[in-house]
C-alpha cells in the first residue's frame, strides 16, 4: 500500500467519522420528532419530511458506518459523476444537509405546536391546547415558554399541583412571568406569604429588566395585581390598594403598538377592578367600591377558574353570573354578552369604563 493510498484511507476515515457524528445528532432529532407525533397528528408534508429524513439516515448511515454500505455509496457516487477523492466529503456534506433538515424540522414543529396550543387556549379548547403543548415539550422539554403556557392550561383546569411544577422551572431561570404565575397558584393554595415573597421578587426583576414591550407590561400588571390579591388575603388593604392602582397605572401611559392584535389593553385588567372594588369595600370607601364594581361587571374576563370562584367566595355570585367567562373554557356564544342572559339578575346593563 502506497503512502498516497494510506493518506487517502486516513482522510476517508476522518470524513466518515465526521459523517457518523452528524448522523448521530440528526438521529436524535429524528427520534424526538417521532416520539412527539403520531401519523394522525401530522400533516402530509410533515409525514413526508419525517419519512425522507428516516430514509436518508438509513442510506447515509449504512454508508458511513459499514464497509458494505461504504462500497454501495461509492458506487452510487461514481454513478452520479462524483470522483473517488470526493466520496468522503460528499458523504459528509449529505450528512450535514440531513442534520440541517432534522434541526429545522424539529424547530418548526416545536414552534408549530406552541402556536397551536396558544390558539386553542385563547379559544377555550383546553384539552386540545394541553395536548399541543405536550407535543412541544416532547420535542424540547427545556422550552420555558411552553412550560409557562401549559402551566396556565393546568391552572385553568384547576390542577394547581401540575401547574406549579411547570412554573417552577421558569422561576429557577429568573423569568418575571414565572414568579407571577407561581405566585398566583400559591394564592389559591393557601400559601399567601410565600406568594407575596415570589411576587415581590418578580416585580424586582420586571422593573430591573427595564423592558417596555407589551409582554413585559402585561407581566408587570399581573405581578402588581396578584400581589394586591395576596395582600387582600392578609387583610392589608391599604398596601393592596396601592398595588392594584399600580397595576392599572401600568397602562396609564401609551401602550406599545404590540400590546395586542388590536391595540387594546389585556383582558386581565377587568378582574383588577374586581379586586380593587373588594378592597375599597373593606376599607370603607363605598363610592369608590361602587364605581370599581361597575368596571368589574363590564370588563372582567377571568382567565382562571380560581378567579371566577373567588367572586362566588366573597359573596358576589351576582357579578360572577354576569361577566365574560369564555377565557376560562369554550362553549360561550361570543356574540351574546352574559349581561343579556337570563342567569344575570343585575339589571339594567351597567355602564362605565
Amino acid at each position: 500500500m502506497t503512502d498516497e493510498t494510506i493518506q487517502k484511507s486516513r482522510f476517508d476515515l476522518l470524513w466518515y467519522g465526521i459523517s457518523a457524528t452528524l448522523l448521530l445528532i440528526s438521529a436524535s432529532y429524528f427520534v424526538a420528532i417521532l416520539q412527539a407525533n403520531s401519523v394522525n397528528g401530522l400533516a402530509l408534508n410533515e409525514i413526508l419530511m419525517t419519512a425522507l429524513q428516516g430514509a436518508g439516515l438509513t442510506l447515509i448511515g449504512s454508508g458511513a458506518l459499514t464497509s458494505g454500505g461504504q462500497e454501495s455509496v461509492r458506487k452510487f457516487l461514481n454513478t452520479i459523476g462524483i470522483p473517488g477523492n470526493l466520496h468522503g466529503p460528499a458523504t459528509c456534506a449529505a450528512s450535514a444537509v440531513l442534520l440541517g433538515i432534522g434541526f429545522f424540522t424539529h424547530q418548526m414543529l416545536d414552534d408549530y405546536y406552541y402556536d397551536q396550543g396558544m390558539a386553542h387556549y385563547e379559544a377555550g379548547d383546553l384539552t386540545e391546547s394541553r395536548d399541543a403543548f405536550l407535543h412541544a415539550l416532547q420535542l424540547n422539554d427545556q422550552d420555558l415558554r411552553v412550560h409557562l403556557a401549559i402551566g396556565r392550561v393546568y391552572e385553568t383546569l384547576g390542577d394547581l399541583e401540575e401547574a406549579q411544577g411547570h412554573y417552577i422551572q421558569s422561576v429557577e431561570e429568573g423569568f418575571p412571568d414565572g414568579f407571577n404565575r407561581l405566585g398566583h397558584v400559591l394564592i389559591h393554595s393557601d400559601e399567601t406569604l410565600r406568594a407575596e415573597a415570589l411576587l415581590r421578587l418578580g416585580l424586582q426583576r420586571s422593573y430591573g429588566h427595564g423592558q417596555q414591550t407589551a409582554e413585559a407590561l402585561d407581566t408587570r400588571h399581573l405581578l402588581h395585581r396578584n400581589l394586591g390579591w395576596a395582600l387582600i388575603n392578609q387583610e392589608k388593604y391599604p398596601d393592596a390598594l396601592n398595588n392594584l392602582q399600580a397595576a392599572l397605572d401600568v397602562y396609564a401611559a401609551d401602550v406599545p403598538k404590540d400590546a395586542s392584535k388590536d391595540g387594546a389593553k389585556p383582558s386581565s385588567i377587568g378582574f383588577t377592578y374586581c379586586l380593587q372594588a373588594y378592597a375599597f369595600e373593606k376599607s370603607g370607601k363605598v363610592d369608590d367600591a361602587k364605581q370599581a364594581w361597575t368596571d368589574c361587571l363590564n370588563r372582567a374576563q377571568p382567565e382562571m377558574i380560581s378567579e371566577f370562584e373567588w367572586l362566588i367566595k366573597i359573596g358576589r355570585s351576582d357579578i360572577a353570573s354576569c361577566i365574560e367567562t369564555r377565557m376560562i373554557v369554550a362553549g360561550v356564544d361570543p356574540t351574546v354578552h352574559p349581561l343579556d342572559l337570563p342567569v344575570c339578575v343585575i339589571k339594567p346593563k351597567a355602564s362605565g369604563g
